[in-house]
This record gives C-alpha cells, structure tokens and sequence, in this order.
C-alpha cells in the first residue's frame, strides 16, 4: 500500500521518467532483499524459441509500418488518420 502511495505521489508531482525509475529500483530492491522471488533468466533455447521470434516479429513491424510513411504524401497521411477512428468504429 505504501508503494501505492508513493508511485501515486510521484505521478502527480514528478514526470513519468522517474516514476519509471522509482519503480524499476524498487522491484530490485525487493528482489535482492527477497521480499519477492525472481524469475530464473530464460535459457538459450527458450530465449532462441519463445523471445526472439516475438521481439523479431515486433521490430519489423514498427520498422516496416515507418518505413511506408516515407513514400506516402502528406495529404494521403492525413487522410488516414481521419479515416482510422470510423474503420476501428465500423469493424
């Protein structure tokens, strides 16, 4: 509850960076007091089966998704960002 509070007081005065590093140093801090249990690192066949295609998959995504802006005009651009809210409405 205490952490609540302080990630909640944070938001409100700080910005979102540092709420990020509030919360990344307090999970490590729990984890080498061992308040919480840590998850053994992914072996490399797990990594190389489960992690990589997801991440790899992810990367092209973004990438290829901006790489299409840069053969687009302006005007076609704007016309899809009209068009997006109805088409995510319709379907």
């Amino acid at each position: 509850m205490l952490y609540l509070l302080v990630c909640l007081k944070l938001y409100a005065d700080v910005c979102l960076p540092w709420l990020q590093l509030f919360s990344a140093l307090s999970g490590l801090l729990m984890g080498a007091l061992r308040l919480q249990p840590l998850r053994p690192p992914p072996s490399v066949r797990q990594f190389a089966t489960q992690l990589l295609p997801i991440t790899a998959a992810s990367a092209a995504t973004m990438y290829f998704g901006n790489m299409s802006y840069l053969y687009l005009s302006v005007a076609f651009i704007q016309i899809l960002k009209v068009r997006m809210p109805h088409a995510t409405q319709q379907y």
